[in-house]
């Protein structure tokens, strides 16, 4: 039971940092101008995601309330997995990755064109997916170049969308 008390806190503070999330989102949102060419306006795509993110958070909430568990399976999904420390935790990997994005996100924002941004993100986060494999690794960063030109691809020249 003593293992509970900290991922039942976390879950609490996870799903607060949510709905304060939704509010922050809800209200910035509500600032968007209208649209001219949108029936639907700007703001319905962030409020409407502010929204669900709010009534996931309700859920959560609830869930923690009524002693449910809301982190943790007692069954594995995927084959083989069965039990707790089945699998390798990476924090290694998942700090890098998260850095990448936010680097990602800089880049884009530091006007650094999308293609290239896109196609660096997508090949080198793949590469670092990888088991350390040389090959495997730049077999994923072949895949993730092309998907990155693809995407660029569609949204240039289909849905005619102007990006740096």
């Amino acid at each position: 039971m003593s293992g509970q008390a900290p991922r039942r806190a976390a879950d609490a503070i996870f799903a607060g940092g949510s709905a304060v999330l939704a509010a922050a989102v809800y209200f910035d949102a509500r600032d968007i101008p209208e649209s001219p060419f949108d029936p639907l306006g700007s703001a319905a795509f962030p409020l409407a995601l502010a929204g669900l993110l709010a009534a996931f958070a309700v859920v959560q909430l609830g869930r923690l309330a009524f002693g449910a568990a809301t982190g943790a399976s007692s069954v594995a999904l995927v084959h083989g997995l069965d039990g707790e420390g089945a699998h390798r935790r990476r924090v290694d990997l998942a700090a890098t990755i998260f850095a990448m994005t936010v680097a990602y996100a800089i880049a884009l924002a530091a006007g650094i064109g999308f293609l290239a941004a896109t196609v660096v993100y997508i090949a080198t986060a793949g590469a670092a997916l990888t088991l350390r494999d040389r090959r495997v690794a730049a077999k994923v960063a072949a895949i993730g170049a092309g998907l990155g030109v693809a995407i660029w691809f569609l949204f240039t020249h289909v849905f005619l969308l102007q990006w740096p």
